[in-house]
Order: structure tokens, then C-alpha cells, then sequence
């Protein structure tokens, strides 16, 4: 009996070390999508940044970049900012000005779908007349590990 709940926790144990490695490769795929993203648009000449950063103790809101961009496209700087921190977990990645209009981009790799938050503030954006973009990118990553090498015995 113990061989067979061994040989069951070794196998999950290896599941799970394969779905951290997924998950790691997934993390890696977006951040890939995210930066291609960002230099594809502009060279279309979107001027932009992203709207939040990520540290361990949460996410936050970029304010003082986000106002840098769009100080003279919004007559209600104060009112947009604090929309956008009511908003945090729902917002786009990126937020754009060109040809005079203030707009957003979200970018998703390997057809990952919107989340419901997203939805509620993707709609409100729309309904107050900004632009919304949602690019899609297909990321192809795959990690063979190798043995590790001493230094000493590295050739």
C-alpha cells in the first residue's frame, strides 16, 4: 500500500513541476507578445507606455508615465487617473496617444481569452469614446533543460 501512495505522490509531484514549467512558459510567452508589441506599434508611430507594473507585493498603477503621455489630450487628468486606479485589475496593457486621440492596447499570446474584469472596463473605455485594440500574438517556446556542468569540468 505505502509503494502505491509513493508512486501516486511521486506522479503528481511530477505534474506538478511540469505545470510550473507550463506556467513559467506561459509568463515568458506574454511578456515576448508584450514587448513585440510594443515596438511594432511604435514604429506605426503610436507614442505609449504600460499602464501598470508588477512587483511581490502586487500590481500598480504607473502614474507618472501614463500623465507624462496624455498631459494635453485630457482635459480631466485627475478624473481619468483615478478611473484608471478604480480600475486597476481590469485595464489594458499599454495606453496610447496618436494622431491626437488617447487609446489603449491589450495584448494576449496563444489566444488567451479576456478576463470578466477586462470586459467591464474594456466596455467602459468604448462607451467614452476611446479606442481599444487587442492584438494576439502566437509565441512558440519550448525550454530543453540539459545536465548541469561544473565549471571545472566545462570544456
Amino acid at each position: 500500500m505505502f509503494l502505491e501512495y509513493g508512486v501516486f505522490y511521486l506522479k503528481m509531484e511530477n505534474e506538478d513541476k511540469i505545470k510550473k514549467k507550463e506556467l513559467r512558459l506561459g509568463v515568458l510567452r506574454g511578456i515576448l507578445a508584450e514587448n513585440y508589441a510594443k515596438y511594432k506599434m511604435q514604429e506605426e508611430g503610436y507614442e505609449m507606455t504600460k499602464l501598470t507594473g508588477r512587483t511581490k507585493e502586487g500590481q500598480f498603477f504607473r502614474d507618472f508615465y501614463v500623465v507624462k503621455l496624455i498631459k494635453g489630450y485630457e482635459k480631466d487628468i485627475n478624473g481619468f487617473i483615478k478611473f484608471l486606479r478604480d480600475n486597476l485589475y481590469g485595464l489594458p496593457d499599454y495606453i496610447f496617444v496618436k494622431d491626437n486621440k488617447i487609446g489603449f492596447i491589450e495584448v494576449k499570446s496563444n489566444n488567451a481569452k479576456l478576463k470578466q474584469t477586462q470586459f467591464k472596463t474594456f466596455q467602459i473605455l468604448k462607451e467614452k469614446g476611446y479606442e481599444i485594440i487587442i492584438m494576439n500574438f502566437k509565441v512558440e517556446l519550448g525550454i530543453k533543460e540539459e545536465p548541469y556542468t561544473r565549471y571545472d569540468e566545462y570544456e
